[in-house]
């Protein structure tokens, strides 16, 4: 699911990646968080999703159209 952080301000920072996240994991499924990462350490959350493949597709997407690189994290080991 897309989020709504358009009434985030990043304080006139700049965006230095994309993250990509695996919050969450239950039995075969897990939680992908994609956020703005920002020089000042600030994130700005785009989406949530249940399926890798959704959450990957919005963060190549950013990372595109910002010019910048995806880190993938795995926060649920």
């Amino acid at each position: 699911m897309r989020l709504d952080a358009s009434d985030i301000d990043p304080h006139d920072s700049k965006p230095v990646h994309i993250r990509l996240d695996l919050i969450s994991r239950t039995g075969g499924s897990g939680l992908w968080w994609v956020a703005q990462q920002f020089e000042d350490g600030t994130r700005k959350p785009e989406g949530m999703f249940t399926e890798f493949d959704a959450a990957r597709a919005l963060a190549t997407e950013l990372a595109a159209s910002l010019g910048i690189p995806i880190i993938e994290k795995d926060f649920a080991s």
